[in-house]
Formats: C-alpha cells, structure tokens, sequence
C-alpha cells in the first residue's frame, strides 16, 4: 500500500476504534445516543463492533498484514455503516450540524465519504 491509502487508513482507522469504544464507555452520550436515534441499546453496540472490526480491517492493511482487498473491503463496509447512520439521523430529524454530541448527519457523511475515498484507493 503506497503513503496517502495508508495514513488515510490509519487516520480512519483511529477514528473509527474511538467511535467505536464511545459506544462502551457508559458516559451519559452514550447512554443518551439510543434512545435519541430510536433504536435498541444492543443496536447501538453493534455498531460499535463493527466499526472497531473495520478499525482493524483497515489498521492490518495499511500495516501489510492483510492484503488490500480486504483493507478496501473493510473501509467500504465502513462507509455502509455510516449511511445507515445518516439515515438514522436523518430519520430523527437530526440537522447536518450537531447541535449537541448525540445528534447532527454530517459527522457520519464526512467518514462515509473518507471511507468510499479509502476503499478506492486501497484498491486502485
């Protein structure tokens, strides 16, 4: 993998093992985020799981471990993740800016967006 897939990846990556562990941390966004989004608790985890499996999926590509296919792979699975997001928040009435830590799309567009760019070029 040449210099930008991989920061890009490893910027990515960072990214979405933080988001991903939020979803555990039992602060008060976290615990607020389900209920606001209108989905189970055990949703939310999940969520949470697969960005830190695609986390990994992206860190182990751009460290040469796995091939790029499945670096490409995990970011486009990532960016899947982050427009169903967009649709939950969008689905709430959420804006695009946030206007507290639990609502607003445009976080989730900007990484679906990073993620499709990461996935493309990884693979080309």
């Amino acid at each position: 993998m040449t210099t930008f897939p991989a920061v890009l990846s490893y910027i990515l990556a960072l990214v979405f093992a933080l988001s991903g562990l939020v979803k555990f941390s039992g602060t008060e966004v976290a615990a607020a985020a389900p209920g606001h989004l209108n989905v189970a608790p055990s949703t939310y985890r999940l969520a949470g799981i697969l960005e830190l499996v695609g986390a990994l999926g992206l860190l182990l590509a751009a460290l040469g471990v796995v091939g790029t296919f499945l670096g490409g792979l995990a970011a486009l699975c990532l960016a899947i993740l982050m427009g169903f997001a967009i649709w939950f928040h969008i689905g709430v009435g959420d804006g695009a800016v946030p206007e507290n830590q639990t609502d607003g799309w445009a976080p989730a567009a900007v990484l679906c967006a990073l993620s499709v760019l990461a996935a493309l070029v990884i693979w080309f």
